[in-house]
C-alpha cells in the first residue's frame, strides 16, 4: 500500500527560532532609580522584525484596539494599556495579550508634572511584552545580552559576519527506540521510501539519525499518516 505525501512535524519553536535573536545596534542600556539597570530594545526594530516574519502590518499581523485604564497612587497618577497582538501563519491566525504602563502624573520636587507621552508610552510596552510570548528578542529578555561575548557574536551575525562555529552535541534515539519506529511504520503500512523521504524533509538521514528530543513528535508523525487504500 502507497501512503499519500507525509509531511514531517512542524517545530514547536519556530516563531521562536526566528524572532529570538536581536541586533545589539537596536538596543541600548539603561538605568533606573534604585540602581536598576538594563538592556532597553528599540520599538521601531521589534516591528521589523515582525514584519519580516509575518509581512506588512495591517495584514500580516497587527494589533487590536488598545483598552487604557488610570489609577492613582498617592500624587501620582498612572495609565496602563492592554492590547491583543494578531499575527498570520500557515493559513491561521493567532493571538497574544500584553500590558504595560506609564505615569501620567508625576510627583516631583517643583510639583506635579503630566506628561503627553504616558498613552503612548503604555501602548508601546504593552506591545513589546506582547511580543515576548512568540520569542521577540528573547535573547535580551532572558538576560543573554548581560554576556559581552554573545553580543559579541550577535553583533557579527547581524554584521554579515560569520560567527566562530560552535561545536554542535546532539543525542540520537536508541536502537530500540529505531526499531519501535521502523516496526510502527511497517505497522501503519508506510512504503520504506515513503518514510526516508518524511525523514529527509527534515534533514534526517535515517530513522537512526532521528534526534532523542524529537522522537515522540515522530512516533505522532507516524500514527497521523493517511494511507491510502
Amino acid at each position: 500500500m502507497a501512503s499519500e505525501l507525509a509531511v514531517a512535524p512542524i517545530s514547536k519553536t519556530r516563531l521562536w527560532d526566528h524572532l529570538s535573536k536581536t541586533d545589539p545596534k537596536q538596543t541600548k542600556k539603561f538605568t533606573r532609580g534604585g540602581g536598576f539597570s538594563g538592556t532597553a530594545i528599540k520599538p521601531i526594530w521589534t516591528i521589523l522584525r515582525m514584519t519580516e516574519v509575518f509581512g506588512p502590518c495591517g495584514t500580516g499581523w497587527g494589533m487590536d484596539k488598545p483598552e487604557f485604564i488610570t489609577q492613582s497612587a498617592v500624587d501620582e497618577l498612572l495609565v496602563f494599556c492592554t492590547v491583543g497582538v494578531w499575527y498570520v501563519e500557515g493559513g491561521s491566525t493567532g493571538r497574544v495579550y500584553g500590558v504595560g504602563g506609564d505615569k501620567y502624573q508625576v510627583s516631583q520636587k517643583n510639583g506635579l508634572r503630566a506628561s503627553d507621552e504616558a498613552y503612548k508610552m503604555a501602548y508601546t510596552d504593552a506591545i513589546g511584552n506582547a511580543l515576548k510570548f512568540i520569542g521577540v528578542a528573547a535573547d535580551v529578555h532572558m538576560g543573554l545580552f548581560d554576556d559581552n561575548k554573545y553580543v559579541a557574536e550577535m553583533g557579527k551575525e547581524f554584521s554579515g559576519e560569520k560567527p566562530e562555529p560552535k561545536p554542535v552535541s546532539v543525542t540520537y534515539i536508541t536502537s530500540e527506540q529505531a526499531k519501535r519506529f521502523r516496526d510502527a511504520a511497517t505497522g501503519k503500512g508506510l512504503a520504506p521510501a515513503e518514510v526516508k523521504k518524511g525523514l529527509s524533509s527534515a534533514g534526517i538521514a535515517s530513522s537512526a539519525m532521528i534526534p532523542a528530543t524529537d522522537f515522540d513528535d515522530w512516533m505522532r508523525w507516524i500514527d497521523e499518516a493517511e494511507v491510502a487504500q
